[in-house]
């Protein structure tokens, strides 16, 4: 299977604050348990590291 991997979904992972953070850990840890192929654009991790950096800080752009 491939899964396509937005912002929304990284930063939820990232960020323990959003709502969506236990969903996110849970089913970012399936995906990766699975035989399955991670895939997102170019575009996606130019706009995860602004939002990152904007709201998390450098050092947690740095960890992504």
């Amino acid at each position: 299977m491939m899964t396509f991997i937005d912002t929304s979904a990284f930063y939820a992972v990232l960020d323990r604050d959003d709502d969506n953070h236990q969903k996110a850990r849970r089913l970012w840890n399936d995906v990766f348990s699975d035989d399955n192929t991670i895939v997102t654009s170019n575009y996606v991790l130019v706009e995860s590291f602004t939002l990152i950096q904007q709201r998390l800080g450098l050092e947690a752009v740095r960890a992504f």
